[in-house]
C-alpha cells in the first residue's frame, strides 16, 4: 500500500492538482477495509469523488446507498432501468428511446455485472489498492497527464463523450478497457456533485500510473505550472 501513496505523493508533486488524486477500486466480495465511511443517505458515485478529493475521506459506495440510477443500472444494481430512458429523452440529451438506450447499453456493456461496492479514497493515504486512478485539473494538468501518457504508449489517447455520465462513464470505461480516459463534467457532475467549471477528468488503470509518471518525466520542454517563456521560440532537437 505504501508503494501507492508514494507514486501518489509523485504525482501530485509533478502535477500540483487542487484536489487530492483518488484511488478508486471495484470490490466483488471482499470486505471494506476499516476505516471507511457509509453515506447515511443515498449518493452519487461522482459525490463520493467530490466528497473523497476535497476532504480526505475513503468512502465506499453500495446498492443500499447507490442514488444515481444510471449508475445503478450500469452495474447491475437495482434500478428503474425504463426511468433513465425516460429521463434522457424528457431532458433532451438525445431523441427517441433508440438514441436512449444506445447511450446507456455502451456502458452497461462493459461487462460489469459482480460488482458490490465501488471504493474511493485519496491516492497519498489510500486504504485499498487502487485499481483506477482518477484526477481532477485544470486544462494545463490535463495536457501534461496526456503528454506523459501519449510517451508512455506511442499514440494518441482516445476519449468518448457525451454531456452525461462524465466522471462515472470514464472511470469504468478505464477499469474495463485498461486505458486513459478523459472526460468533460457532465450535468451530474456539475449540479449534484459541485464539479468546477475550470476542472476536468482524466482517469486511468492504476497499473499505468508508473509509466505514466515516467512518461512525464521524459518531457523536456514543459511542466506545470507552464513557465513562459517570452523570447524567439527555441525547439530542443530543431
Amino acid at each position: 500500500m505504501e508503494e501507492w501513496r508514494t507514486l501518489g505523493k509523485e504525482l501530485e508533486e509533478r502535477l500540483r492538482p487542487a484536489t487530492y488524486p483518488l484511488a478508486v477500486t471495484f470490490l466483488k466480495g471482499e470486505e471494506v477495509p476499516e476505516g471507511v465511511r457509509r453515506p447515511e443517505e443515498k449518493f452519487s458515485l461522482c459525490q463520493l469523488f467530490t466528497l473523497s478529493r476535497t476532504h480526505g475521506w475513503t468512502m465506499v459506495l453500495e446498492p443500499e446507498n447507490s442514488g444515481c440510477p444510471a449508475l445503478n443500472s450500469i452495474l447491475g444494481w437495482p434500478a428503474e432501468r425504463e426511468m433513465v430512458i425516460d429521463f434522457l429523452q424528457a431532458a433532451g440529451y438525445v431523441k427517441g428511446k433508440e438514441a436512449a438506450e444506445g447511450l446507456l447499453r455502451e456502458l452497461e456493456n462493459l461487462g460489469l455485472e459482480g460488482i458490490r461496492r465501488v471504493v474511493v479514497s485519496p491516492l497519498t493515504r489510500t486504504k485499498v489498492v487502487p485499481e483506477v486512478v482518477v484526477i481532477y485539473g485544470n486544462s494545463a494538468q490535463m495536457m501534461r497527464l496526456i503528454q506523459g501518457a501519449v510517451c508512455e504508449q506511442g499514440r494518441r489517447i482516445e476519449v468518448r463523450m457525451a454531456g452525461l455520465m462524465g466522471s462515472c462513464g470514464s472511470v469504468l470505461r478505464s477499469y474495463a478497457e485498461g486505458k486513459y480516459d478523459l472526460a468533460i463534467p457532465g450535468t451530474g457532475d456539475r449540479v449534484f456533485a459541485a464539479t468546477q467549471e475550470t476542472e476536468i477528468v482524466f482517469t486511468f488503470p492504476a497499473f499505468k500510473l508508473r509509466p505514466l509518471l515516467e512518461g512525464m518525466k521524459e518531457q523536456k520542454l514543459i511542466k506545470y505550472p507552464v513557465p513562459p517563456r517570452l523570447l524567439p521560440p527555441f525547439f530542443p532537437g530543431g
